[in-house]
């Protein structure tokens, strides 16, 4: 990750170190254009608007998969800027990759 990337939320870091790889790998030639257009759909239905439902947690199922208490928490996603989704303003949760990521973090 380069350091101009540094002062962007860590989801927006995650994507451009992503995008970087699949470019990577697609041109020495170790994925399939299978695999590249497979990625390409996913991004594009969210863009459009489709969740699934699966890769959204709740606060307390997030506390559980960190293992932090409500305090430590809250002041961790803040710190990392990752917020909690909403779709028509009402909340549906925070995004199991920024969780995971959150975790690896911590650990």
């Amino acid at each position: 990750m380069n350091s101009e990337d540094s002062h962007l939320p860590i989801s927006i870091q995650y994507v451009i170190k992503l995008c970087k790889q699949i470019i990577k790998d697609a041109r020495e030639g170790k994925c399939t254009e299978e695999e590249v257009n497979n990625i390409i759909s996913c991004i594009e239905a969210k863009e459009k608007g489709f969740i699934n439902p699966r890769e959204y947690l709740s606060a307390e199922e997030a506390m559980k998969i960190t293992c932090m208490h409500r305090r430590q928490f809250f002041t961790l996603i803040k710190e990392h800027d990752i917020k909690c989704h909403k779709i028509n303003n009402q909340p549906i949760g925070y995004h199991i990759d920024d969780i995971h990521r959150l975790k690896d973090l911590t650990n």
